[in-house]
């Protein structure tokens, strides 16, 4: 710090608070602090956390500085100054559709209940199709059986290569002189059963289908992308590759489907799972519903285990950590962003997903409800899943307010990009 023309400090933090107490021998030298945690003072803050706003607020202490926080908070003392952070630049700036929101009203619960009447298989399997007493007998199916009887019981085939139906075999097939309608019965039972068979090979290449098309992107293609000075070559190979391995971000909005986004580290401090239980709700309840969820932490175990336990895997999606293009293509998709944080400074998911349009359900933290122009760029939502489910049927019950607040989170987000944020920290210097 002697030799230094500015002292910057981030904090809080054990190095940061380490920096506040030494800050203190060099009054005259010019400075600057970055809190980056929450500053609302009404919040609970561990002591050491106290300690250094404390320090770096208080004037008498901290001299010739400049503390920047998020938020605009009251009754602060002259060197605080309300600050932002940006993750886009004015460059990646392109015009998004707003989400239609209302398609989802009807068609939503329409789907789900054909999928779960098990209607699908008898869409991709017409002749199951049963009629007002079942399924209908038709020529070729009932010669098909028939075959497939007389492979398994070649002595009951007739003709020079088996032996014929005579009167005794007949006795044995109907004993008691078992009528037609018996015999179609029995003939129908075992057709039940190979249709039943090829239902479940079918059922199960699907599911095997939709599980490789989710798989998260290769790391060999990731490493292919460089963070810095991607092309536009590249940058095409990768959105190329994100839709083959993603089909959720194919150009348009899927129909019927109400699209949710999770992004941050599933860690218990972020609460992930509430995110999950949210949009497991809304599945119970028969909306068409999808949750894609970015990050990685200690807390995937148990979502994972949560989506076993509740069949959610066509559901809910973990992607892992992922390059900012996927990230940014599931913003541009999502209908929600679904956060619910225990504790933050600026979340730049928040401030992302509003720069796409997708409006954020999140927690009231921090500077949080001043993002969310404290409802009318967003929800501020509680923990309580049922209430947040009731959030998300009213925007569905009232498409002018979900677009509203979608394009006031789009303008207000897209004011802080990175041009902005170098040119206002120029001004500190």
């Amino acid at each position: 710090m002697q030799w230094a023309d500015h002292i910057h400090l981030r904090c809080p933090g054990n190095i940061g608070l380490l920096g506040c107490v030494v800050q203190l021998l060099f009054m005259n030298k010019p400075k600057t602090v970055k809190y980056a945690g929450n500053w609302d003072p009404k919040s609970a803050q561990p002591r050491s956390y106290r300690l250094q706003k404390w320090i770096v607020s208080n004037t008498f202490l901290t001299r010739n500085c400049k503390v920047l926080v998020y938020g605009d908070w009251p009754n602060q003392s002259k060197n605080i100054v309300p600050f932002f952070t940006a993750s886009y630049s004015e460059e990646e700036i392109e015009a998004v559709e707003i989400r239609n929101i209302s398609q989802n009203k009807d068609g939503m619960l329409k789907q789900v209940q054909h999928d779960d009447s098990g209607h699908g298989a008898m869409n991709r399997h017409p002749e199951f199709i049963s009629g007002s007493d079942g399924l209908e007998h038709n020529d070729e199916m009932l010669k098909q059986v028939q075959y497939d009887e007389n492979k398994r019981h070649p002595e009951f085939s007739s003709g020079s290569h088996g032996v014929e139906y005579n009167d005794e075999i007949l006795k044995q097939v109907q004993p008691d002189g078992m009528k037609d309608e018996m015999l179609k019965q029995v003939q129908y039972d075992e057709m039940k059963d190979e249709m039943l068979k090829q239902v479940q090979h079918d059922e199960i290449k699907d599911e095997m289908l939709k599980q490789v098309q989710h798989d998260e992107i290769k790391d060999e293609m990731l490493k292919q992308v460089q963070h810095d000075g991607m092309n536009d070559e590249m940058l095409k190979q990768v959105q190329h590759g994100a839709t083959n391995r993603h089909p959720e971000f194919s150009s348009g909005f899927p129909a019927n489907k109400l699209k949710f986004i999770y992004v941050g580290g599933l860690v218990p401090g972020k609460q992930p799972l509430l995110s999950v239980q949210v949009v497991h709700e809304l599945k119970r309840k028969g909306y068409n519903v999808q949750l894609d969820m970015y990050g990685e932490g200690i807390e995937r175990t148990k979502i994972s285990d949560y989506i076993l336990d509740n069949s959610l895997e066509e559901v809910v999606f973990l992607h892992g950590n992922a390059h900012k293009e996927i990230v940014k293509k599931a913003y541009q998709q999502a209908h929600f962003l679904v956060f619910i944080s225990k504790s933050e400074g600026w979340p730049k998911v928040v401030a992302e997903a509003m720069f796409w349009g997708c409006v954020p359900l999140s927690s009231a933290v921090s500077c949080v409800p001043e993002m969310l122009g404290n409802g009318s760029r967003g929800t501020l939502v509680s923990t309580n899943v049922a209430a947040i489910v009731r959030v998300v049927e009213g925007y569905i019950n009232n498409e002018e307010t979900y677009k509203r607040h979608a394009e006031n989170a789009m303008e207000w987000s897209r004011a802080f990009t990175l041009e902005r944020f170098k040119e206002e920290i120029g001004r500190l210097l």
